[in-house]
């Protein structure tokens, strides 16, 4: 996890929750592909 481009992004704590929510359903989405392509 990239924790300067993520504050960046996130910048104004009043959309912080939105914006996480949204990285977590990225985050788990590609974590999945991830873990199906390399048969882990």
């Amino acid at each position: 996890m990239k924790g300067f481009e993520y504050k960046i992004l996130v910048g104004n704590k009043k959309n912080s929750f939105v914006i996480e929510e949204f990285f977590l359903c990225i985050f788990y989405f590609v974590y999945s592909i991830d873990l199906r392509h390399y048969n882990l």
